[in-house]
């Protein structure tokens, strides 16, 4: 049977530090409780960095090796690659891989219509599914309208946290304003100060602005907050909108409060 290719995240700084340089091996080179590396060649390595470090070029659904010596001592940790991803679900559904991507809102052929930011200041939130765990290092929307004489400083993208609902993630406002001031029927990527690891489950990309004129995007049709939310609603709601009055920095944590909406909004993640 063929077997695609996948990679495996590892956020273990407890057992690799910063700066550890680990390698990966088959995990049928290694024997419970033997001393020294796995036997055999190694298949990749990478060094841990700010608490993440990325193992590429894995068979797909096989077990693996980390190791490294810290202080002297054999580190270890057993991984297994995630098993293949088909491009189209075993529901026929088209996945992010077909265009090349982590996760979105939903399929970015259904993105027929346009939804305005508004209002200023009010935290927009879209719920984003995550198969796996994932590295995420870029927030997409395709701008159909550019905002104009936006506030400086005041307009943001952010991730927030499944269940904690806290902010894990952000882009500056610099590179925000950048993006939504950009050229009309255009695919922006916005990318993040600090890529951050996230999933399976779901994170929730939040945005604001303020300024003159609020940047149009593409979205599913506007229809109502009850079609489009079915069976969820306030905080569980996929599309929603939360604190309100922001000006200079995203919330830290996504109000417990927050009101189903009618704007369906794409975002894609890579």
């Amino acid at each position: 049977m063929l077997r695609g290719m996948a990679a495996v995240t590892c956020t273990r700084t407890d057992i690799f530090p910063n700066g550890t340089v680990i390698k990966c091996y088959d995990r049928k080179g290694f024997t419970p409780f033997q001393e020294g590396a796995p036997h055999g060649p190694v298949v990749t390595e990478a060094t841990m960095t700010s608490g993440t470090c990325e193992f590429t070029g894995l068979t797909a659904g096989l077990e693996y090796e980390l190791y490294a010596l810290v202080a002297s001592k054999d580190a270890v940790l057993a991984v297994q690659a995630p098993a293949s991803t088909a491009i189209v679900a075993a529901t026929g559904s088209p996945e992010p891989a077909l265009d090349n991507l982590k996760a979105w809102s939903f399929d970015s052929a259904m993105a027929s219509g346009t939804t305005i930011l508004t209002p200023a200041g009010t935290l927009i939130v879209v719920k984003i599914p995550l198969k796996e765990q994932v590295k995420i290092s870029n927030v997409l929307q395709y701008l159909t309208t550019k905002g104009a004489t936006l506030t400086a400083a005041q307009c943001f993208m952010g991730l927030f946290q499944e269940g904690t609902r806290k902010l894990i993630a952000e882009a500056t406002a610099a590179e925000t304003i950048a993006k939504w001031e950009g050229a009309n029927s255009s695919l922006q990527t916005i990318p993040l100060v600090t890529p951050v690891v996230a999933g399976p489950g779901y994170v929730s990309a939040g945005m604001y602005y303020n300024g003159t004129t609020a940047p149009t995007f593409s979205s599913a049709p506007v229809s109502t907050a009850a079609l489009i939310n079915a069976g969820v609603t306030g905080k569980e709601s996929r599309f929603a909108t939360g604190n309100t009055g922001l000006t200079t920095a995203l919330p830290a944590t996504i109000q417990e409060a927050m009101t189903a909406a009618a704007f369906p909004l794409w975002v894609g993640l890579t």
